[in-house]
């Protein structure tokens, strides 16, 4: 099992944001790169499994009420990331999640095992 802490996702993610796509496209480039590099930093690269099952820990910035469907939208750059790092894809990702009491500035707690 490996666990990525990923920073919490940037606001221009939010899918209820009508946003200029370029404004977009740098914030999802910047989150993709990121989860990347946190998620080969936990050992990713060791990683070896062809289903996996994600514990998602969302410990939201502030005590503003937020959907979950839409932070786990926001997460979805971060995903691809992550799939790259561990090599599964994330259409092969089993979700659990919790959430957590605010803390800033936030975050995303990944706990990633192999199924088989």
């Amino acid at each position: 099992m490996i666990t990525v802490t990923l920073p919490y996702p940037d606001k221009l993610l939010n899918p209820n944001k009508r946003l200029h796509w370029s404004k977009v496209h740098k914030a999802k480039a910047k989150a993709k790169a990121d989860a990347y590099a946190l998620a080969l930093e936990a050992g990713a690269k060791d990683f070896q499994a062809k289903r996996v099952s994600v514990g998602l820990t969302i410990i939201p910035p502030d005590n503003r009420t937020r959907d979950t469907d839409n932070i786990i939208a926001s997460l979805k750059s971060a995903f691809d990331g992550v799939a790259m790092a561990i090599g599964v894809d994330d259409s092969k990702w089993s979700f659990f999640i919790d959430r957590k009491a605010s803390s800033h500035p936030g975050a995303i707690i990944l706990e990633i095992g192999g199924i088989a």
